[in-house]
């Protein structure tokens, strides 16, 4: 297999371009790869795409997503009909994003959870004392309770905001190092980050983290 990489397959912007060809024909392409994402709007052609030794027969309006470093080509069956695309190339940054994580359990669990955080160099972390119960009500199984009387227990909500690819190590730590298997562990939420900003300095995004 021949891996090229040409100035065409170089993007001149920082971010993105989007581009839209239409060709009646156009010469064999050798599998090559590229440092950025590749998005393909299909329109028209007959044309087959190998992504990763993996072949797709492409239909009007079928969407190709290509990550950075996955070996790639068209296989064009003939131009019959003009092979016909819209090609959005955006740079790895652009799919960065941020996660909180935010922790709600025992009051107890915070110096592990500390460590945890510290472990994998969070630069922030926010602490609340705040009143809760799960689908227990706040009571124990023991007690039988089966009223609608809910019974509100101490708790802290502790969340940080990190780099989406630290989430799966720092989840698997709070479940290993604070876990009981007993009712009141408690529940983590992850939720997407749009931005940031460190308010001192006006950094935004993963900046503002650092």
């Amino acid at each position: 297999m021949k891996v090229i990489k040409t100035d065409k397959h170089y993007m001149a912007e920082p971010d993105f371009e989007i581009d839209h060809y239409k060709d009646a024909s156009y010469p064999p392409v050798a599998s090559h790869y590229h440092e950025f994402y590749e998005i393909f709007l299909f329109v028209s052609g007959n044309v087959d795409y190998v992504v990763h030794d993996k072949m797709f027969r492409l239909k009007p309006g079928d969407l190709l997503i290509i990550p950075p470093a996955i070996m790639h080509h068209p296989i064009f069956r003939d131009f019959e009909i003009p092979y016909e695309r819209y090609v959005l190339w955006l740079s790895p940054p652009a799919f960065d994003t941020m996660k909180k994580i935010e922790v709600i359990t025992r009051p107890e669990k915070l110096v592990g959870l500390k460590e945890i955080f510290a472990t994998h160099n969070c630069q922030g972390m926010t602490c609340l004392s705040v009143m809760g119960c799960g689908r227990q009500k706040g009571y124990l199984p023991e007690m039988n309770f089966t009223g609608d009387d809910i019974n509100l227990l101490p708790k802290i909500m502790v969340f940080v905001v990190v780099e989406d690819d630290q989430i799966e190590e720092i989840l698997a730590d709070i479940a290993t190092a604070i876990g009981t298997g007993k009712n009141g562990d408690g529940k983590v939420f992850v939720t997407e980050v749009l931005d940031a900003m460190r308010i001192r300095t006006n950094e935004r995004g993963d900046d503002a983290l650092m």
